[in-house]
């Protein structure tokens, strides 16, 4: 397909619109679509919203709470294919369609088409940039709990491009934009490739130097079964004193003050600080057990940090790279939400260089680290540019600025 500039345009008089071919419409959803207030379905598949699949089967999804098995899934919404669901993360872009028969949550609102159009093209539509912000600006305080109701898009306008049209910019958008996805793809597996790569360059520094063919030993370690004949095996209690920060609220937590960290590093200021010196910071609970992080200065350590207070002189970049690579997240004990154990956490043993090896181990990593985090970072703006290219190319094909022909 060829895509030309289009040179008679009309102004549409919808801001977020901007201009459109002579030839197209502007209508409101209304006139459109209506709202389908029907229960139940001939398929009781109960169906959740996504932002990648559309509405989905909620049983074909992972780390979903799934409702109760006794649901009466009668008294659900009733959702036919291609029908367009709001979910509840409507400022997100909610406006899902679906490739299902099914029914889903009464929470949602199910709408669909009052004539005949191309189903993908107003997928697309509803998924453009420009179409998102519009809706979420009807709707104050949205994230705050306030969702976009079938009522405020129904007074919204829409382009209509004749169906034909419809049809052409549906199948030009899914090829181009399968062309860019696979160039972010692409991109992302090179990311994913050299975070890897730095991965592997830590787990060799910290385990076994960074001078070769130097002579081992017996480590008595499991995972690590030979270490440099200079180094020492140690537990880690015997380094470093581990213990939990302080309880900080929310609400106590500014904009201004000494840094407050948590188990993901940075969570803001506040205007107290519980610890002044350089630290290994290790996450407590849930998915970020076993994070690390470095703080210097004086800071706050939250209660969901596990602050390493050195009890001997060793290197804190050394130290903390060490820690990574050995994946404490494994040592998290099940409850409400995983925490780290850190009585198993102390008694673990790790390898230990010479103070002066540590020094090199640190700095060597800082190095690799600091060049490969330079090639992400290129690959991390090329992906944000081929997005922003998606997103400028739906909108311009979605409101016919461009000729798909």
């Amino acid at each position: 397909m060829k895509e030309t500039t289009r040179n008679k345009l009309k102004d549409s008089g919808i801001q977020w619109i901007g201009e459109i071919p002579e030839h197209w419409k502007v209508e409101k959803a209304k006139n459109l679509f209506s709202l389908r207030t029907s229960k139940g379905n001939d398929v009781l598949e109960h169906l959740a919203a996504t932002q990648t699949h559309g509405m989905y089967p909620q049983r074909l999804l992972e780390g979903v709470v799934q409702v109760a098995i006794n649901t009466d899934y009668t008294q659900f919404r009733t959702v036919h294919k291609n029908d367009y669901v709001i979910s509840l993360r409507s400022f997100q872009g909610g406006f899902e369609i679906s490739e299902y028969e099914g029914v889903c949550s009464p929470a949602y609102q199910v709408f669909y088409n009052q004539i005949p159009i191309c189903h993908n093209y107003f997928k697309v539509l509803f998924k453009s940039v420009s179409f998102i912000e519009f809706m979420n600006s009807l709707t104050v305080g949205i994230r705050e709990g306030k969702n976009i109701q079938f009522t405020d898009f129904a007074r919204s306008h829409l382009p209509v491009p004749p169906l034909e049209e419809q049809e052409r910019i549906s199948t030009y958008l899914y090829e181009k934009c399968g062309e860019i996805d696979e160039l972010i793809d692409v991109e992302q597996q090179m990311i994913s490739d050299l975070e890897s790569y730095r991965q592997a360059i830590i787990t060799e520094a910290v385990t076994h130097g960074i001078t070769p063919d130097v002579p081992t030993k017996d480590s008595n370690i499991p995972q690590i079964p030979l270490i440099p004949k200079n180094w020492v095996t140690t537990k880690i209690k015997f380094l470093s004193n581990l213990y939990s920060g302080s309880n900080i609220t929310t609400e106590e937590i500014t904009n201004s003050g000494y840094p407050v960290y948590g188990g993901n590093g940075l969570r803001g200021f506040y205007d107290r600080y519980n610890k002044d010196g350089e630290f290994v910071l290790i996450g407590r609970q849930g998915a970020l057990c076993g994070n690390i992080n470095y703080a210097y200065g004086k800071f706050w350590a939250s209660e969901h940090a596990i602050v390493c207070h050195p009890l001997i002189e060793y290197h804190l970049i050394w130290f903390g790279e060490l820690l990574r690579s050995m994946n404490l997240n494994q040592y998290s004990v099940a409850a409400a939400q995983p925490g780290l154990s850190v009585d198993k956490i102390k008694n673990l043993h790790i390898p230990v260089p010479p103070l002066a090896e540590q020094v090199e181990i640190g700095e060597y990593i800082q190095g690799k680290c600091s060049e490969i985090d330079e090639l992400i970072k290129v690959k991390q703006e090329k992906i944000e540019t081929l997005k922003q290219y998606r997103q400028s190319l739906i909108f311009e094909a979605v409101t016919g600025k461009i000729t798909i022909a």
